[in-house]
């Protein structure tokens, strides 16, 4: 069966510690892979997650770090393409973004505030 979006499995952190743009992109674009290879996604998702993942690995090649760090197409690869189709994907009820408390800690998080205690106990389980 074709899925929108990921199980609970997935819940947890995807890049933790760094918000240098490279990073971010290779975090990205493993989680990529691993989704592709492992997720049974319709194929209108797996086609935008391999379109993104081709886009950054060509701006890996192609820039310098630092050209990397300065580059408004990476901003704009990591803060809006992967965050937005992460984001239709995530787990139900869940988001992608930072985790409370830790800005650096990129990943699928449970949206706690709007869950009912029944919804909580299905992520917890």
């Amino acid at each position: 069966m074709l899925k929108d979006n990921l199980n609970n499995q997935w819940i947890g952190s995807v890049s933790h510690g760094t918000l240098r743009n490279i990073d971010l992109l290779e975090s990205y674009i493993n989680l990529s892979k691993c989704i592709r290879n492992k997720v049974n996604l319709k194929p209108y998702y797996k086609e935008r997650l391999t379109r993104l993942a081709f886009e950054s690995k060509q701006l890996i090649n192609n820039l310098t770090e630092r050209e990397l760090e300065n580059s408004e197409e990476a901003i704009y690869l990591i803060n809006e393409d992967w965050f937005y189709l992460y984001n239709e994907i995530a787990p139900e009820n869940c988001y992608f973004g930072t985790s409370e408390g830790d800005g650096s800690d990129i990943g699928f998080w449970p949206d706690w505030d709007n869950l009912t205690e029944e919804e909580i106990l299905n992520i917890i389980e």
